[in-house]
């Protein structure tokens, strides 16, 4: 019994010996996913949120994302049933990204690129959850959407000042027009005043 014992001592102390690493890693790896900037989650294949970081909450505004659907969010039906129909048919390896408009738990609305990979379980076979990035991507659509606007003032600009340029040359072409018309008169005037001696 007492053997028993020792060896059960060992098996315990040499399992806390691979415990411990293991667990210190494991709160690196969390430590590091909660200070990303994106969002990072797990959603199941009903699209509840399973697991999210910190950045996940502060896209969608929100502090009790889990067991959310993401639907609640999503602006637009299509975008919902776009993304269910390819998150369906993703395989192992795969990931699928697309843009999503959503509306947050503050009523504000955002652009968001959002990467679905299959979740695997410990021996690579699939489970029933999506592994998802999220990242607002709104100041960056935001500053396209002014830089085509500007862009839009811009051509705008220019066709109005090639309007103008047309509109000057063709007064031009008139003003030259009356000058030649002014010229040949005065030479009819010039020579009806030599003819007259007046």
């Amino acid at each position: 019994m007492k053997d028993e014992v020792i060896i059960h001592t060992r098996q315990i102390s040499s399992t806390k010996k691979v415990y411990s690493p293991l667990s210190e890693q494991e709160d690196k790896l969390y430590n590091f996913i909660e200070k990303l900037g994106e969002g990072i989650g797990i959603i199941d294949l009903t699209y509840d949120f399973v697991l999210c970081n910190k950045a996940m909450s502060e896209i969608f505004e929100t502090t009790d994302l889990e067991g959310r659907n993401l639907s609640q969010f999503l602006s637009s039906n299509k975008e919902m049933e776009k993304l269910m129909d390819v998150a369906g048919k993703l395989n192992e390896g795969e990931r699928f990204t697309m843009e999503i408009s959503l509306k947050t738990d503050k009523q504000r609305y955002k652009h968001v690129s959002i990467t679905l990979t299959p979740q695997l379980d410990s021996d690579g076979k699939l489970e029933e959850s999506l592994f998802c990035v999220f990242k607002d991507i709104s100041p960056t659509k935001e500053l396209i959407e002014e830089l085509q606007a500007a862009r839009d003032d811009a051509q705008k600009a220019y066709q109005t000042i090639e309007a103008k340029n047309e509109e000057l040359q063709e007064i031009n072409e008139k003003l030259y027009l009356s000058e030649m018309r002014l010229s040949e008169l005065n030479a009819i005037l010039l020579e009806y005043i030599k003819a007259t001696h007046k």
